[in-house]
């Protein structure tokens, strides 16, 4: 099929799968739906890249995606644990409100996880259900309040003291946690239970761990007024010694212990509880509650009046928000611990908020990353010691927004800086600013200067420094490569693969595994760099199409080598999609150039020639070297063929 009969098929199986219509989808990316629906079916050709855009952000899935042969449509997501979009989020709402009043807190996360598995279809009507039982429940509570007011009035002050301890530990509390604070006799205590099951304020559940007190609803406000303050505090106190002897082990339950020591004023022991939730919720990436837990856990240490402790909490409640695409609720948590550093003039925390909230925003807003970047130079002195690192991070995000230029300014900044004042890490940035030299220069196809940038970063570099180290080596394999000296090619991107492995990268392992195909290629080992190819076809991102681009068209070499002239052509087609489709023009140049040369040989003169002209008006649109062009193109062919 061609790229787009992929992308039609994959679209009508997305609608199929979503009980979508034809067109709400029209309607959202304001195409009439008689033209969709002709461009679907194949009868039209020709899809602009803005509505394509705008229908895989109907779907939210990935643009890759919907041009892939073997998508992996699913609204789970390694980042977060549900889909950001409105009818999830309404969705997500009715769980919030279903779970605060059953008081389910322990057991929210399944609820969470299952919400990432709904199809649109299943999420209206979990919707639909959720709002149905809270209807339900209030109009229930509604009928029954007197009912209830009565039972209260007419209780033995036994039962009335059980049922209080109940409600303090709230829905789903195990037994052994509500027994302390009646301070009565085990037999006592288990007559009071059995009167109030009789009288349907509660029921009991078993579990694992034994009994839990259900309540048919929380009386906590009606019976608190009972006591006082002091005398809800003690019980609080006894609740969570009792939550400690016997704990849950989910983040739920941390939370819940945590903000029963804040009921008990005993806010210094919640530190540790608010800190496991959190913890606990990113590795379940559930980063809404974690936000929320580590804001909590922010406003804790404010009342303990640590204000270092209140900021580094902030900055985390910003990370976990950014983790759950709330950008703009990051920034906001982002100023306010900008805010609470400033207040006590701790400089070294400025730096650590302004490079924290830069990171998170490196690869969603370089304009934003550079602003908070911008703002940590202002806020320390030259002699901070992350004054580097400002300085390195503000020029890799003027470099991603191609903005070389001022790049060029900061990273020379950074050497100047890194010469003055000698830091502890003066390696490692001296050898990052000349890996990023490199990068532009060999954006630039300034081969000399790339790799002298490049050898210079490899000999600066740190051993811990890996990552940078496999960069460059895959990068100087590449240039190696292109000087058409393929041992020398061979050891370098070896290297890079090994360092890219050893850190458990196999989507960039396998982008070197490419790398190291195309010398194999051109070194005339063509069933090496064919098994090569089988075993990083898997590991490629599905994002990464300029690379499996260059798979497919490797692929046609190896074909065209074994003589099985049909499947080169169709392979190097592939590629030639997935270049213009990426807008890729010196990529798409080259596989044209190459399917050129295959199709003469082969006697279609007339497609060729097209090829031809097309390869060659890309570069002459540009101003590019057409001598690169063939020589790109020659080192496709195997050496000795």
């Amino acid at each position: 099929m061609s790229s787009l009969e992929i992308f039609a098929h994959n679209v009508k199986t997305l609608l199929n799968q979503r009980n979508l219509r034809l067109k709400d989808l029209a309607e959202e990316i304001d195409l009439s739906e008689s033209y969709l629906s002709l461009v679907l079916n194949g009868t039209r050709k020709n899809l602009g890249d803005k509505y394509k855009d705008r229908i895989a952000a109907f779907f939210g899935v990935p643009i890759s995606q919907l041009y892939s042969e073997f998508p992996t449509f699913s609204d789970t997501d390694e980042t977060h644990a549900y889909a950001e979009d409105p009818l999830r989020a309404e969705v997500k709402g009715a769980i919030d409100a279903f779970i605060e009043r059953t008081d389910l807190h322990s057991t929210e996360i399944p609820f969470y996880l299952a919400l990432a598995a709904l199809s649109d279809q299943e999420a209206r009507s979990i919707k639909k259900y959720l709002t149905t039982v809270l209807n339900y429940f209030d109009k229930r509570d509604s009928q029954q309040s007197h009912m209830r007011e009565d039972r209260l009035l007419s209780m033995t002050p036994r039962q009335r003291t059980v049922l209080l301890a109940c409600s303090l530990a709230g829905n789903n509390a195990r037994i052994e946690w509500v027994r302390p604070l009646c301070q009565m006799e085990d037999s006592e205590f288990q007559q009071s239970i059995d009167e109030l099951i009789a009288l349907e304020m509660i029921w009991l559940a078993e579990d694992v761990h034994g009994n839990r007190v259900r309540l048919k609803r929380s009386l906590r406000d009606v019976l608190s007024s009972h006591y006082t303050q002091d005398k809800l505090r003690l019980l609080y106190t006894d609740l969570a010694a009792a939550m400690e002897l016997y704990p849950d082990e989910d983040p739920g339950f941390f939370a819940a212990l945590a903000r029963i020591f804040v009921k008990a004023g005993l806010t210094s022991r919640a530190l540790p509880y608010y800190k496991k939730a959190a913890l606990g919720y990113q590795d379940h990436k559930v980063w809404d509650m974690a936000a929320k837990v580590w804001h909590e856990l922010s406003m804790a240490y404010g009342v303990l009046n640590n204000q270092r402790e209140r900021g580094k909490c902030l900055c985390r409640c910003a990370q976990a928000l950014a983790e759950n695409k709330d950008f703009d609720g990051a920034g906001v948590m982002g100023g306010h611990a900008f805010q609470v550093f400033k207040e006590v003039q701790a400089e070294d925390m400025l730096v650590y908020t302004c490079l924290t909230m830069g990171n998170i925003y490196s690869g969603n807003d370089y304009n934003k990353a550079a602003a908070w970047y911008k703002k940590g130079l202002e806020a320390s002195g030259v002699s901070s010691p992350n004054y580097g690192n400002l300085l390195m991070n503000l020029a890799t995000s003027y470099y991603a927004q191609g903005n070389t230029t001022q790049a060029e300014i900061y990273l020379n900044q950074t050497r100047k800086w890194v010469l003055d004042y000698k830091p502890r890490e003066a390696n490692r940035l001296a050898s990052h600013a000349d890996l990023m030299s490199g990068l532009i220069e060999f954006s630039r196809r300034n081969w000399k200067a790339a790799k002298r940038f490049y050898q210079s970063a490899i000999e600066q570099a740190p051993e811990k420094n890996q990552i940078d180290l496999a960069v460059a080596y895959h990068n100087l394999g590449m240039i190696f490569y292109r000087e058409d000296r393929s041992g020398t090619a061979l050891e370098y991107l070896a290297k890079a693969g090994q360092l890219f492995q050893d850190d458990k990268l196999e989507n960039r392992w396998a982008c070197t595994g490419v790398e190291i195909a195309k010398v194999l290629v051109r070194e005339g080992r063509i069933k090496e760099a064919a098994s090569l190819l089988e075993d990083v076809s898997d590991k490629l991102d599905k994002n990464d199409r300029i690379e499996l681009g260059w798979a497919f068209l490797l692929r046609a070499c190896i074909e065209k080598a074994n003589g099985v002239y049909g499947r080169a052509k169709t392979m190097a087609s592939r590629t030639l999609e997935l270049f213009n489709q990426e807008e890729s023009w010196r990529d798409a140049a080259c596989a044209s150039l190459w399917l050129c040369n295959l199709l003469e040989a082969t006697g279609d003169i007339t497609r060729a020639q097209q090829l031809r002209n097309t390869a060659y008006t890309i570069y002459s649109k540009n101003h590019w070297d057409l001598r690169e062009l063939h020589r790109e193109c020659s080192l496709l062919e195997p050496k000795h063929s």
